[in-house]
């Protein structure tokens, strides 16, 4: 514990003095003593002609870190505080001369090497015949440094504002424009100099003046606040008098008394366009692809029953013709073979068609019940090629068509039994996992595989990787896969290896998805 601070150099009241004035005195002392050391400024007392330091309170003490032995009987340039020696030699002097000295920002050096910014404020009293200098020093280091802080955040500020490809129009209280930056002049037309002073209603169309007059009264009483921070579109007016579509985002602040508010102004005339466009060309598209599918679901209805009747009819010759030759009887089993397998693709496109065209919402699907629908529906297959199917349960919940995500898992599953490896039985493996806003989900089998050359010829309508006399079918079945999960706002692919298996990856949004094609029906 540190010994007590011996009583202030100053004030002397008790010398000289009757019992009365000295206990008075006494009284003063130790209420002048008490003040001296609970003050939370620094205070430093001098002989006026010396300049040696005959107190110090225990706030200085702490503040520069010296002791209270360091400083007593030291003038001010010899504490290493006051670092600057000839600048503390010239305070003193001016002391002596003036009786007053006031520095707003001295920079002090504590013990440890520590810079303190202080506010220095000192004069030269006289208390029975001595002159005395009390030094007050308030450090002021936190305010210094918010006021730098501050200028820092206003330089990078005017550096934004100034290089930002946006417009940064501030306004006051009363709506008149007191900030603007180049973007503004190059958005608006209008120079800093034109634009200082003038009411934000120079960038408004006059057929919204009022409620934007309206709207900034509602923000300044607060009833508007939650539109701070908020991005809205409007219609700006150039000072050739031209409207134009903006993007407007608003902050306020206020300072000393005063409200101010700063709108963030981008031009969106170019992706107003482009968006129009792209929404034109959009529908155009839609119904471009709603002719097509109408196209192909009549063109496969109608056709089929002109195939019928030409299969009929063959049937028909043949039979009335017993005596037809080997060779034509051979033409004629083509014709009849050639007619069915038309009918065939016929059926697939008009299959292909329909999907996306079931004309109800899309709602909760199960996909495990999906699932367990495709295996059944496989039954026989299943058993016939003595497969082993399994599922990694639980399967999610999708948004989506019901029927649509069953042929879905049927379809990859009854590729998966067509194109197993002949050495092996086939074992499918289906599961599902997160993958970012998606549900990605496997069909794993261990059939003959394929190159990777492949891998998007697959998915296109009537392609085929092998002959029909080795594997039947049409070819529309992976196509169909791609329609439906393209309907439901996925993706499709597949990766594979020769003679390894394959595996079929599809993605569904968590969020659900719109019927791309629910329109066009």
């Amino acid at each position: 514990m540190s010994p007590p601070l011996p009583p202030p150099v100053v004030p002397r009241l008790c010398e000289g003095r009757s019992n009365v004035e000295a206990e008075s005195a006494r009284a003063s002392e130790v209420r002048y003593r008490r003040l001296f050391e609970a003050a939370q400024d620094g205070i430093l007392l001098l002989n006026a002609e010396t300049g040696q330091i005959d107190d110090v309170n225990p706030y200085l003490v702490s503040m520069l870190g010296y002791s209270h032995e360091e400083f007593l009987g030291k003038r001010l340039w010899e504490i290493g505080a006051f670092f600057d020696i000839e600048q503390s030699k010239a305070l003193f002097a001016e002391l002596q001369s003036q009786g007053f000295v006031r520095y707003e920002n001295l920079p002090l050096v504590s013990k440890a090497g520590t810079k303190v910014e202080v506010e220095f404020v000192s004069n030269v009293y006289e208390c029975d015949g001595v002159k005395v200098i009390q030094c007050n020093i308030r450090n002021i280091s936190d305010r210094v440094e918010l006021q730098r802080q501050a200028i820092s955040r206003e330089h990078r500020y005017r550096a934004i504002s100034a290089t930002a490809l946006d417009a940064f129009v501030t306004s006051d209280s009363t709506g008149r424009i007191v900030g603007w930056n180049p973007s503004a002049e190059r958005i608006f037309g209008y120079t800093e100099t034109e634009a200082i002073g003038q009411p934000l209603t120079l960038l408004i169309p006059q057929r919204f003046q009022d409620q934007h007059l309206d709207g900034m009264q509602r923000m300044r009483s607060g009833i508007e606040s939650h539109m701070i921070g908020k991005t809205v579109e409007l219609v700006g007016l150039r000072k050739n008098a031209a409207e134009f579509s903006l993007e407007l985002s608003m902050a306020t602040w206020i300072e000393g008394d005063k409200q101010y508010f700063t709108g963030i102004i981008r031009d969106i005339t170019h992706r107003k366009s482009a968006d129009s466009l792209i929404h034109h060309k959009g529908l155009k598209l839609k119904e471009s692809n709603a002719e097509l599918e109408r196209f192909a679901y009549v063109a496969s209805h109608d056709l089929r029953e002109p195939l019928r009747m030409v299969n009929s009819f063959l049937t028909l010759l043949e039979r009335h013709n017993p005596q037809l030759d080997a060779e034509s009887k051979e033409f004629l089993g083509f014709a009849k073979e050639g007619a069915v397998r038309m009918d065939h693709m016929v059926l697939a496109l008009l299959e292909f068609s329909r999907v996306g065209r079931s004309g109800t919402a899309f709602a909760p699907v199960d996909t495990s019940t999906a699932v367990a629908q495709a295996v059944a529906n496989l039954g026989l297959l299943i058993k016939d090629t003595k497969s082993d199917v399994t599922v990694v349960a639980p399967l999610p919940v999708v948004v989506g068509h019901q029927d649509e995500m069953m042929r879905l898992f049927q379809n990859l599953i009854g590729n998966a039994l067509k194109y197993h490896h002949p050495d092996r039985s086939p074992i499918i493996h289906i599961s599902c996992q997160k993958h970012d806003h998606d549900w990605l989900f496997l069909v794993q089998d261990n059939g003959i595989g394929l190159e990777r050359e492949y891998f998007d010829r697959i998915f296109v309508i009537f392609q085929r990787l092998h002959g029909r006399r080795e594997y039947e079918g049409t070819g529309i079945g992976l196509a169909i896969c791609k329609k439906i999960v393209n309907t439901h706002g996925g993706n499709i692919w597949v990766e594979s290896e020769p003679g390894r298996g394959s595996t079929f990856f599809f993605t569904i949004p968590m969020s659900g998805a719109s019927p791309a094609n629910e329109a066009s029906g």
